[in-house]
């Protein structure tokens, strides 16, 4: 199974790009970094579209020192999914720099 983590799934080129890969039949790790509702609706979507397995992931990417969640949860719905078979990165616009 061809799986890929979306960093910035939410929204934007992320939400394009999971969504094209479930196209394709990729398992799916859809990222957010604040809103998970829209990140859930690109989950939905992706199932919708074809792909077999669709896990959703928060973490602020933004904050070298806060802890990220998908790496230290204990409960992982993506354990066993490395190695990825693709990373596309869209990250999305900082507060900041807006």
């Amino acid at each position: 199974m061809r799986k890929a983590l979306i960093t910035g799934a939410s929204r934007g080129i992320g939400r394009a790009i999971a969504l094209r890969l479930a196209e394709d039949g990729f398992a799916l790790a859809i990222h957010y970094g604040h809103n998970r509702e829209k990140a859930l609706e690109v989950a939905e979507e992706a199932k919708r579209r074809g792909s077999p397995l669709v896990a959703v992931l928060e973490a602020n990417l933004l904050e070298a020192r806060r802890p990220r969640p998908w790496s230290t949860r204990r409960r992982r719905p993506w354990a066993g999914w490395t190695p990825w078979s693709t990373t596309p990165a869209s990250p999305g616009t900082p507060s900041w720099c807006a």
